[in-house]
């Protein structure tokens, strides 16, 4: 049996396509009983979580069909490729195909007269930087899945192990501390969202974040907790490691630096000096690092009060009593 799946790029981001039908891009004369249409969600599944659906049902061939220009999604199938026992992937889409194999259903024509425009909106991306330095992430995402690695250094995107991009997310973002062009070679085979300090210009590290001490932290919430004001000196849009300072257990993220993998972007849970060690050393690693969570609802809703207070544009204290 063949997968297919309709799905879209924008801003190197995978979507699944729902405005469309299957039926509306296939040749004529395909054999529909050959094929069987499927969606899958590329924000919450793994690379390896991909793998083991596709051989569970016993797909000898999955087919992305992309409705958009073919940026990040061969790389996807190749790393795919690399991995996968028993299925082969493909992808076919307005510009390219990974080979002639799967043209065999598509018609050309059909497909580039459904083609989907690509949003040239650095929101998204934005966001995910937000969450990769504040280690706030929706609960909707599992404890064990990556959404985001950090790189000191673009050298070491190849230095890590395999197994740590498996456990990415299909949809995860890679920063690197260094400009594009110094790291742009290096990151041709990376299946992940690539991003560098100077890619986006909506996004500049230390004017949308800032650091502070957890004694400070405990402050801000106390002054909250008792007169319902947010003095926020620096006005800035997030906290450096906020979900790892309180242990709300909502990071989902690693960074790799020259002298190690640590869990923060401050350097303070160290899992390894030898960053080639695997996804399932650092697991068990992380496993005994874990800090029992204080329950405290205002800890998680905080960061949305910063963003309210920014958004409303007042120079003085806001007082949300």
């Amino acid at each position: 049996m063949i997968g297919m799946t309709l799905v879209e790029e924008s801003n190197h981001v995978l979507r699944n396509v729902n405005d469309v039908q299957l039926s509306e891009v296939l040749k004529d004369n395909c054999l529909l009983e050959k094929l069987s249409l499927d969606t899958y969600d590329y924000d919450t599944n793994s690379f390896i979580d991909l793998i083991e659906y596709t051989e569970f049902q016993d797909y000898t061939d999955y087919v992305f069909v992309s409705l958009s220009k073919s940026v990040r999604l061969p790389k996807i199938v190749d790393f795919l490729n690399k991995f996968s026992e028993v299925t082969k992937f493909h992808f076919v889409s307005i510009n390219e195909a990974s080979d002639e194999t799967m043209e065999q259903f598509i018609d050309r024509k059909k497909l580039t007269s459904k083609e989907k425009a690509d949003e040239s909106s650095e929101v998204i991306l934005k966001n995910g930087l937000m969450a990769l330095f504040t280690g706030v992430y929706p609960r909707m995402f599992r404890k064990n899945i990556i959404k985001h690695i950090y790189f000191e250094h673009g050298k070491d995107l190849a230095s890590i192990h395999a197994s740590i991009y498996l456990n990415c997310a299909i949809n995860h973002g890679v920063y690197i501390e260094e400009s594009q062009s110094v790291g742009n070679i290096l990151e041709r085979n990376i299946p992940g969202v690539v991003v560098f300090k100077d890619s986006l210009n909506t996004f500049v590290k230390d004017e949308e974040l800032e650091e502070l001490s957890e004694e400070r932290l405990k402050q801000q919430f106390q002054i909250f907790s008792q007169t319902g004001t947010i003095t926020w000196q620096e006005r800035k849009n997030g906290i450096i490691d906020y979900s790892d300072m309180l242990s709300l257990g909502l990071a989902r993220r690693l960074f790799i630096f020259e002298d190690g993998i640590y869990l923060d972007y401050r350097r303070t849970k160290k899992l390894f000096s030898d960053i080639s060690r695997s996804f399932s050393e650092i697991e068990l690693v992380k496993s005994g690092l874990d800090q029992k969570q204080e329950k405290n609802g205002l800890y998680e809703v905080f960061p949305l009060l910063i963003s309210l207070a920014l958004s409303l544009k007042d120079n003085k204290l806001l007082n949300f009593g």
